[in-house]
This record gives structure tokens, C-alpha cells and sequence, in this order.
């Protein structure tokens, strides 16, 4: 459903582990999670990244995130800003910050071949069975349907991959 941008962000949905936000859906709300196993180690891909500290088998869920939403208009002003911007799309003209900034969950890294996938909007689930030790990577790309947005503003190392991912690459086959 399009979001005007000065309708206030909202969606029907409540998050699966069923904490609705304060309206019923995600405005405002901060529910997150990340499973125990996971802690946050040197990455060699990039500064920080998560890592499973046992095996973690498909399907199973990591993380589930949360924070403050935002409109596109919003987010490319962050970005515009040189802010850190770490979020997700969850309608057109919807987006959700990462809150707090410093949840463990956002160090999590970039991989064309992650080992994370999308189960809903704001679930992470493991895509493969995942080794003990392994660090937890997803593709940047899953979590926008902004045509606009592209890895490249992403800082360094991320923005420096091979084949620079954008918000369409799931399209392609």
C-alpha cells in the first residue's frame, strides 16, 4: 500500500514474534532481538561482524528487527547528511531505522552469497545451515525497495564489491 510522505509510516502486519507496535503495526516500535549465539567479533569482510558461536540450522531465526520509521525523503536526508544509516524497507515510502544505534545486530556484513535471508519484513533467518564460527552475512539489497538506492552509499569496503548491488537485483535472474 503507498504511504503518502506526510501520512504518518504504518503497516497491518505485527512482527512475528507478536509485539505489535504502539498503533498495532511497526510506527514506533523497537522490538529486537537477536538470538544468544550470536556474538559480534573482528569481521575479515569489514570492522565488526556477527558470528554464530554454534550451528545454526536453515530457517532458523537470527535476529528481529526494529526501531523508528522513516520515508525515503527521510532516509536520503540521513544519508545526504553523512549519517550512519542502518535500516530496512518495509512498504514503499517506508523504512525502518535501526534503533539503538548500537544493538549488536547491526554488524551484521554484506555478501552476493549471504548465509541470512529475509523471512518477512523484519525476521532474519538463517538460508543455509550455518557452521559454527562462521560470520552471518546478508545482501544489503534485501532490505530496500528504493529504485534509488544502491551499495555503492554504502561506506568502504561495502561499497567496493565486485558487482555493486542495488534495491532491484532480486529482480534479475
Amino acid at each position: 500500500m503507498p504511504v503518502s510522505p506526510s501520512a504518518p509510516c504504518q503497516t497491518e502486519r505485527h512482527d512475528p514474534l507478536g509485539h505489535p507496535g504502539a498503533d498495532g503495526g511497526y510506527r514506533g516500535a523497537t522490538v529486537l532481538w537477536l538470538d544468544g549465539r550470536v556474538k559480534v567479533e573482528r569481521s575479515a569482510i569489514h570492522g565488526l561482524g556477527l558470528f554464530c558461536d554454534r550451528s545454526d540450522p536453515e530457517s532458523e531465526v537470527v535476529e528481529v528487527l526494529g526501531g523508528t520509521t522513516l520515508t525515503d525523503s527521510q532516509v536520503q536526508a540521513v544519508i545526504a547528511r553523512g549519517e550512519r544509516y542502518d535500516g530496512i524497507a518495509l512498504a514503499d515510502d517506508c523504512n525502518l531505522c535501526i534503533e539503538p544505534p548500537d544493538w549488536p545486530g547491526v554488524h551484521g556484513n554484506h555478501s552476493c552469497d549471504p548465509n541470512l535471508w529475509m523471512r518477512d519484513e523484519i525476521t532474519v533467518e538463517a538460508r543455509r545451515d550455518i557452521r559454527a564460527g562462521e560470520e552471518l552475512t546478508a545482501d544489503y539489497a534485501l532490505y530496500t525497495i528504493a529504485g534509488w538506492w544502491s551499495i555503492a552509499m554504502m561506506p568502504a569496503p561495502a561499497a567496493s564489491v565486485a558487482e555493486p548491488s542495488q534495491a532491484t537485483d532480486w529482480q534479475a535472474a
